[in-house]
């Protein structure tokens, strides 16, 4: 395995667990505004409360960005330098299929966050930063759960490695 393959799978494992661990951890922010398995606002939260988290939340996008760039660009790069395996080794171009087909909805959902964090900066009033919220949390939600089942899948191709051809075929 060469260098480059090397420095693009550390960039790829790294990148990709950042990401995965903050997204884990921004997405524990946001639905704790919320009552358990809703999206009904929990009772007696203050205004400070709302724009505290969900200004965490917002700030924090940034750094969900970097990582979520790098996995991608480690992604292609190992993709890349890989190349020359893709008919032998079926699953790299699966798994990378896999996380390629959600790259537009990460770019959307973080557009809807980088959105949210301009209203915050901006001293949006309450009333649109809940509307922010729910955004993400409604609309948004089925396609991060969905982006995240690609993912897992993608990982699994990875691990399983289906598709290896198997002798001199």
């Amino acid at each position: 395995m060469s260098t480059f393959t090397k420095l693009s799978l550390t960039l790829l494992v790294l990148g990709a667990s950042v990401w995965l661990g903050s997204n884990l951890t921004r997405m524990t922010m946001l639905y704790s505004l919320f009552d358990a398995g809703t999206i009904d606002w929990i009772v007696g939260l203050t205004e400070q409360q709302i724009i505290t988290t969900a200004s965490l939340f917002a700030n924090t996008t940034f750094y969900a960005s970097i990582a979520y760039t790098l996995f991608i660009a480690g992604l292609v790069c190992t993709a890349i330098s890989l190349r020359s395996q893709w008919k032998q080794h079926g699953w790299i171009v699966v798994a990378c299929i896999l996380v390629l087909l959600y790259v537009p909805v990460e770019v959307y959902l973080q557009y809807i966050d980088y959105d949210m964090l301009k209203g915050i900066e901006n001293g949006a009033s309450l009333e649109h930063i809940k509307e922010s919220v729910l955004t993400r949390v409604k609309g948004a939600g089925l396609y991060s759960g969905l982006s995240l089942l690609s993912y897992v899948s993608a990982a699994i191709v990875c691990v399983w490695q289906p598709l290896k051809m198997k002798g001199n075929a």
